[in-house]
């Protein structure tokens, strides 16, 4: 006990740090996997568009037309609104050397909900016939709201005995070089917990309480979502194109527990210490019953972009469509602490004691700006019968960039981001996006399926990772998303329903840490869920 209490003097000196927003942990929360999550989306809009698979930028006449591209609003021909529920069922399976766990999760969703106002461009002449006011045909108006991401994600505990290397082995080498005085971040909570602690009479080299041979855990929780509020305005020139722009106002919640556990199984690191308390030595080998690292993080933030699109209807078969939507800019507040618990076993009867450290909480501010999109859009018409349509985006993923908040080199809180935004650029790639969907007419029936596949936002060798057996196997995960879409729908001439289930597919790498000179195995996390989404619509 008297080794720590020596050491909580040192948590003064981290204080400071914290709440100058010096540590690094608070840069380095802030990396490339932000971009990409916050220019990724799934299928967004209503019941009908998702039945659709998502491929709508160029058929127009609906509500999702505000995301997709905004001219497609110019198509309505009357005033309409509409409100989308859904529910979504999420499994996932989350596998680390060998082990594998699967857990699912329910959760009821809101896509979509706003109102289209129509205002045609002419006027009774009085004499049988309407009048042009002049090119445009009619004016369209729209706000509303669509769910672009839902982040809500949760697996169980999945255990794995890990023959080659612990979490603890790189605490110490983030606090090789630093005196304990100077430790900050996580190596200090470490060493106040005794994860680790420094090597006989050296000044600043450490060693793990745990390595090979023990059992290790994890436990991930995400949720939050992000959405859009827009304004739109449209116009029909002529019956022959449509142009139509939308500035969107995004709303960013996301919150994340990261729960890692050690234990050693075998009493490998069972060796008691003979040297008194007051001594600078500690055993290469300490007695630990069990640790605990606990990383809680959230962010929350508002941002703007805007979209803009064409439509052309050369004829009544074909429609052609393009949009492109600017970078979204947002401005993030990041809010973070973690803790660890180490117990020990104290003597050799087997009694133990923990030793718990925390941080504070801490709070960062900053910037992202997220990639570009543009999209091109085809539709056709089979009279009387239905409609096909197909959809493309290009998305540059590693045109995003973190930016800090505060803007004075030297001030507080200032980061300049620029190793981050580094490996944005060298680690990030160009990504193509493909739906395709198609609607078949029976009287007032209709009969809906289509399918999407999002390309990896990540080069190749970010998605590599060996096989656990032998180290040598290279294996790679595809790390892009598909999606498979059923629809149906019944029409009237003032009031519409429409549902559908929407199934989807990804797989990620989660790497619990890393260490200079060992392979540490990934966590591979397969995440599947299948949506139910049904629109009421009324046209007015």
């Amino acid at each position: 006990m008297l080794l720590y209490f020596m050491r909580t003097s040192r948590q003064i000196v981290w204080l400071v740090f914290a709440c100058c927003g010096l540590l690094p942990s608070l840069a380095f929360s802030q990396n490339q996997h932000d971009v990409v999550r916050l220019s990724q989306t799934g299928l967004v809009g209503s019941a009908r568009v998702q039945g659709m698979g998502g491929a709508y930028s160029a058929a127009g006449a609906d509500l999702s037309s505000a995301y997709l591209n905004p001219a497609g609003l110019g198509v309505y021909r009357s005033s309409n609104f509409i409100v989308t529920p859904g529910v979504r069922s999420q499994s996932s399976e989350l596998s680390y050397l060998g082990n594998l766990q699967q857990t699912s999760k329910f959760q009821v969703r809101l896509p979509q909900i706003g109102a289209a106002f129509y205002n045609p461009n002419y006027y009774d002449s009085g004499n049988g016939d309407m009048q042009d006011r002049g090119a445009f045909r009619s004016y369209v108006f729209a706000f509303g709201y669509h769910q672009l991401e839902d982040y809500a994600f949760r697996s169980n505990l999945v255990d794995a005995y890990n023959e080659r290397n612990s979490i603890t082995q790189d605490w110490a080498e983030q606090a090789n070089g630093f005196l304990p005085s100077e430790l900050f971040g996580t190596s200090f909570l470490a060493y106040e917990t005794f994860g680790i602690d420094r090597v006989g009479l050296t000044a600043d080299q450490y060693f793990a309480a745990l390595g090979p041979g023990i059992t290790q855990s994890l436990e991930l929780e995400q949720t939050g979502r992000r959405g859009e509020w827009f304004v739109s305005l449209a116009g029909n020139i002529q019956d022959k194109v449509y142009l139509g722009g939308t500035i969107g106002m995004q709303t960013l919640s996301y919150s994340q527990t990261f729960r890692w556990t050690e234990s050693d199984v075998d009493g490998l690191y069972q060796v008691y210490d003979t040297l008194p308390p007051t001594s600078n030595g500690f055993p290469l080998e300490i007695p630990s019953a069990g640790l605990t690292y606990e990383d809680r993080f959230s962010t929350s933030g508002v941002g703007i972009n805007a979209r803009f699109g064409v439509i052309f209807k050369p004829s009544d078969a074909f429609r052609f469509g393009i949009s492109a939507q600017t970078p979204t800019f947002l401005a993030l507040s990041d809010s973070f602490s973690t803790e660890i618990r180490h117990a020990l076993e104290i003597d050799l009867a087997g009694n133990t004691e923990e030793f718990f450290s925390t941080s504070e909480d801490a709070i960062f501010d900053y910037n992202v700006t997220t990639s570009f999109k543009v999209t091109a859009g085809g539709m056709y018409l089979i009279p009387k019968q239905g409609f096909i349509t197909l959809d493309v985006d290009y998305m540059n993923y590693a045109s995003g960039s973190l930016q800090s908040a505060v803007q004075s080199v030297g001030s507080a809180g200032y980061y300049s981001f620029n190793e981050e935004n580094q490996t944005i650029a060298e680690s990030l790639q160009s990504a193509v996006n493909v739906r395709v969907g198609g609607e078949y007419r029976i009287d007032i029936f209709r009969f809906r399926a289509g399918g999407a596949w999002y390309g990896s936002p990540y080069d190749s060798e970010s998605l590599e990772y060996l096989d656990f057996e032998d180290l040598e196997t290279t294996q790679q995960i595809g790390g892009d998303r598909r999606m498979f879409t059923l629809g149906l729908g019944v029409r009237q001439p003032n009031f519409y329903w429409d549902v559908s289930l929407v199934s989807q597919s990804q797989k990620s790498l989660i790497w619990p840490y890393q260490l200079s000179a060992d392979y540490v195995s990934p966590f591979v996390n397969k995440r599947s869920s299948n949506s139910i989404v049904t629109s009421l619509g009324f046209n007015f």
